[in-house]
């Protein structure tokens, strides 16, 4: 669907594929699991623009899925170093791999062991230039995922 929209603004010159028929009961069982706080074993794919936002969005959650890959979008360095710097980091790298620490620590104390974590180290502001790359990077990461949970792309996401 996502390639559909794209194709009729003009972005792509490919045809579009037929969108694939959704089942809406595996959504709502996986609503209900989660209501209920239950332990939810299928297939779950976390999809978050900077490290950081798994946590903030879904923290109290992220132990319930049994397995949860996890993929960030972005190394989460900012591009204009400025407050980068005045709190002490030199380079993106530095800033980056900070974070990532940060989210690891993060995941330890959630209890939270994703079965992969990937990220496509997208420089943080410019994925809405390249979201035809991002889709085609997530389709096959997608494709075995019972539920994908993500953030809204507004509000800088």
């Amino acid at each position: 669907m996502i390639r559909e929209i794209f194709a009729r603004l003009g972005q792509r010159t490919q045809a579009p594929r037929r969108p694939k028929k959704i089942d809406a009961k595996p959504a709502s069982i996986f609503l209900e699991k989660m209501t209920r706080d239950a332990l939810i074993d299928e297939p779950v794919v976390v999809v978050a623009a900077h490290p950081d936002d798994e946590t903030i969005g879904m923290g109290g959650r992220l132990s319930k899925f049994a397995n949860l890959k996890l993929i960030h979008v972005t190394d989460g360095a900012p591009q204009d170093l400025v407050r980068a710097k005045q709190l002490g980091f030199s380079t993106p790298t530095e800033y980056s791999n900070t974070r990532f620490r940060e989210l690891q620590n993060a995941l330890s104390i959630l209890g939270v062991t994703p079965i992969s974590h990937r990220c496509y180290r997208y420089k943080d502001g410019d994925v809405s230039s390249l979201l035809l790359d991002l889709v085609d990077l997530l389709e096959s990461e997608l494709e075995t995922a019972s539920a994908v949970l993500s953030h809204a792309y507004e509000g800088g996401h």
